[in-house]
């Protein structure tokens, strides 16, 4: 389609001048929105970096606020890991064929009045036990003796043991009475000695 253009030169030159100040009126408001959608960005990403760094020291805040509760944690963890052991070691003695269950029921079975047991540690050699005794009658040591025969006449508790020994003796006052601490070493035999070892190196 062919257009004619009868306008005269001088309204031709005015439309074309119209038309290229439209242009750099548009190009002019173009600049300062530009500008201001620059300026939203850069704001918004100084906003973020400032969110991040409030989080981060929020987190850092935190953390330091916790050294108590994961210093328990790390004591609880040992804690943990020495009672694993301890686990690992009935582990072993069961494994060995002594029946350690068996052996405390014994103990508390021949266990005579006057006595009473403070402590006890088992390895997979030996048995330590402590314990205490008071008597009326002064015959603390003759108790303890006669505990000791008790156990050592007792199949159930004797067996896999080698011997049992009184380590130690100590007597103190308390309140007028006299009480005797005593340590007895129980070690197993060669043969269960043998037997834990065995468990204990198997992974």
């Amino acid at each position: 389609m062919i257009e004619i253009n009868l306008l005269p030169d001088e309204s031709k030159s005015k439309i074309a001048a119209s038309a290229k100040a439209a242009g750099l009126n548009r190009l002019l408001y173009a600049v300062p929105l530009l500008v201001a959608v620059f300026l939203a960005l850069h704001i918004l990403f100084l906003a973020v970096f400032a969110v991040r760094s409030y989080q981060l020291s929020l987190l850092n805040n935190k953390w330091v606020s916790l050294k108590p509760q994961r210093e328990a944690l790390d004591v609880a963890r040992k804690d943990f890991d020495l009672a694993s052991q301890d686990n690992r070691v009935a582990q072993q003695l069961s494994s060995g064929r002594i029946s350690w269950a068996v052996k405390l029921n014994q103990l508390s079975l021949d266990l005579a009045p006057g006595i009473w047991f403070t402590q006890l540690s088992l390895s997979p050699k030996e048995c330590l036990l402590r314990g205490s005794v008071v008597s009326l009658h002064k015959e603390e040591m003759g108790l303890v003796n006669r505990f000791i025969e008790n156990l050592k006449k007792d199949k159930a508790f004797i067996f896999g043991l080698s011997n049992i020994e009184l380590t130690s003796v100590q007597m103190r006052d308390i309140g007028g009475h006299s009480v005797v601490d005593f340590m007895l070493l129980m070690k197993t035999s060669q043969a269960s000695a043998a037997q834990a070892a065995k468990a204990a190196a198997q992974p």
